[in-house]
């Protein structure tokens, strides 16, 4: 985090070497030390009282500036293997099951890395999913997004990971969460909810948070797994329904077309309109 910042400060990339400098010259404020295995039950406990004081924390800022439930939001990020089909219950046909000859549905095996950036609100609606493509070059092809309609309002992006980086953590926050949600929020502020990933605690992205009436709040460590909603509510059942599109698509072509990047968006959507339901997001 400190290189994160350092970086930001000097408008360029800092070293590992530069941090560790940094901690010298302030010795009497700041100390390195290797951190301990914890008790699992010790852990427990920390946690729970973390949880306890984070939503505190929270509740108070709510009321301190009056945000409603139409102006709080969890944004976060989810992966996927383009054409990997997760695990899923299916009925076979008993005598070929038992003679092994099926028992797995139809798979393409394409490895592309994909994420996706999502964000819900308290009301139950959400913004429109966007996209992050595995890139070397971090270059967009043409061919990727051809099938993507002029009615969506599709975020589009590239990293040399396939995950967002600070440039596109900022880039989101401009030109998606901001664009999306200030029509609605109006004077308003909004409650953005992130994890602790470093895309998102980079001083340009706090500091256009502070200009723009966009209150930041991260989740607890160690508590990503069970806080976000995001997390437990939505990218389960996702990760489902993009299984079963995925079969349908390759069922439909017996397998003799292969999935290309350009068939990420309309799986992915077709799977987040059956998902993101106002139902399962409140």
């Amino acid at each position: 985090m400190i290189q994160n910042f350092g970086s930001c400060i000097a408008k360029k990339d800092v070293s590992i070497a530069s941090v560790d400098r940094f901690v010298k010259r302030h010795q009497e404020d700041l100390i390195t030390s290797w951190s301990t295995g914890l008790d699992r039950n010790r852990h427990k406990a920390d946690s729970e009282a973390k949880c306890k004081l984070y939503f505190k924390l929270l509740h108070e800022r709510i009321e301190k500036y009056g945000v409603e439930p139409q102006h709080i939001y969890n944004m976060d990020e989810k992966g996927f293997l383009l054409g990997i089909t997760g695990r899923s219950k299916r009925v076979f046909n008993r005598p070929l099951y038992m003679s092994r000859q099926v028992r797995q549905a139809l798979q393409d095996g394409s490895r592309e890395w994909i994420s996706t950036i999502a964000c819900i609100c308290a009301d139950g609606s959400y913004v429109d999913p966007s996209l992050v493509y595995r890139s070397d070059a971090e270059a967009l092809q043409s061919s990727w997004v051809e099938k993507i309609s002029n009615s969506h309002r599709a975020f589009v992006n590239s990293s040399t990971s396939g995950w967002s980086n600070n440039q596109i953590g900022l880039a989101w926050l401009k030109q998606v969460f901001d664009r999306c949600t200030k029509p609605e929020s109006g004077r308003f502020q909004r409650l953005l909810i992130v994890d602790g990933h470093g895309s998102h605690l980079t001083m340009d992205f706090i500091n256009y948070c502070d200009s723009n009436r966009i209150l930041l709040a991260i989740f607890p460590p160690h508590a990503t797994h069970t806080l976000p909603p995001l997390d437990v509510c939505v990218f389960k059942s996702l990760s489902a329904a993009y299984s079963n599109k995925l079969t349908e698509h390759l069922n439909n072509s017996q397998g003799l077309s292969t999935v290309a990047k350009r068939d990420f968006f309309s799986l992915l959507w077709n799977s987040w309109i059956t998902t993101a339901t106002p139902q399962l997001i409140k």
